[in-house]
């Protein structure tokens, strides 16, 4: 007499069996018109394509890494009414996807209020370029794909992982430049709200670690968060609180940090020393900011070479970190004491 659990044990090996030719077998076409399908082939007729589709799905079809021309779902920011992509993506998307294909996959780009596209496009895995702490709540339970999420993974999930950039020794890293120029009095503005991802928690947690560690003052007023509607007041909170340098985060700070600056008529960086993040902007500020710089390309590499070890077996999958690097320009200045 057979019990459930033998019962769930054979299909789960059912499911696992389920290929290309099981598929055609169901939509009673061949296995190169299903394969045709599955790329997104444009000369298959649409009746054909939706009968093919609806015969994956129905058997909870999912490619393997043996099945040639397997594709990466990139997840992206909704896109509908907003600008979201600008320089932190400018800057993951092009080695990312670059990456993708010199391993031999295609890379489908989902808005990410367009999940349901994963069930149609059938990926071997996914990764998330968008900074929402939702992205892999109940991942488990909506897609049989593993996904890694790119700077912004909160809890620990069965499918799901992480590659970030190390948020604590980049906040280090920039304090332990100030301090050697002199500076004691750092302020800190955090690009956005906190509670939206943990990057950001990781960041101001990091910051407030390293002026304990380099014993900083600390004065109410030196942190503020850079939310859009307030960022201009926030910078004038900063420079209130008796702030000799300032670390701006955020790929898009820097050029707001320099107009704020002006406004304010604050010299850079006889008066304030500024430490912002590293994009294509940052050496056309006045003057050219000492940046923090993400390692896009590393993280473009682990986050494939992770995909790839979490496709074949999940058990093996570790969240990893990538550290920054400061790159020195003029707007940091040695603080006479």
């Amino acid at each position: 007499m057979n019990n459930g659990r033998e019962d769930d044990a054979g299909m789960s090996r059912a499911k696992a069996q389920v290929g290309i030719r099981e598929v055609a077998r169901e939509s009673g076409v061949s296995p190169a018109t299903v394969s045709r399908v599955l790329r997104g082939h444009p000369g298959v007729r649409e009746p054909v394509r939706l009968k093919v589709l609806q015969a994956a799905e129905m058997l909870q079809y999912h490619p393997d890494l043996s099945e040639e021309g397997g594709a990466i779902a990139v997840i992206l920011p909704e896109l509908a009414g907003s600008s979201a992509l600008g320089n932190y993506h400018d800057q993951l998307l092009p080695p990312l996807l670059a990456e993708i294909h010199r391993r031999g996959f295609q890379a489908v780009l989902v808005p990410l209020n367009d999940l349901s596209l994963l069930r149609r496009a059938f990926p071997v895995g996914a990764i998330a370029c968008a900074a929402s702490g939702e992205i892999a709540r109940n991942w488990d339970n909506r897609f049989a794909i593993p996904l890694v999420v790119i700077n912004n993974l909160g809890g620990r999930l069965r499918n799901a992982f992480c590659v970030s950039s190390d948020e604590e020794q980049g906040m280090r890293l920039a304090v332990a430049h100030l301090v050697r120029k002199g500076h004691r009095r750092i302020g800190l503005l955090i690009d956005g709200s906190p509670e939206r991802t943990i990057s950001k928690q990781r960041r101001r947690a990091g910051f407030l670690q390293a002026l304990r560690e380099f014993r900083c003052e600390t004065a109410p007023g030196l942190i503020q968060n850079g939310v859009s509607e307030a960022w201009l007041e926030e910078i004038g909170r900063i420079i209130r609180a008796g702030a000799t340098a300032l670390i701006c985060c955020g790929e898009s700070s820097g050029y707001r940090v320099d107009f704020a600056l002006n406004l304010y008529r604050k010299r850079v960086p006889e008066e304030l020393s500024v430490i912002s993040f590293e994009n294509g902007c940052s050496r056309f500020c006045t003057p050219p900011h000492t940046t923090l710089s993400q390692d896009f390309r590393r993280i473009a590499f682990e986050s494939l070479e992770l995909l790839e070890l979490v496709i074949r077996d999940p058990a093996q999958g570790n969240s990893r970190q990538v550290p920054y690097t400061l790159i020195e320009r003029e707007s940091v200045a040695s603080r006479e004491s």
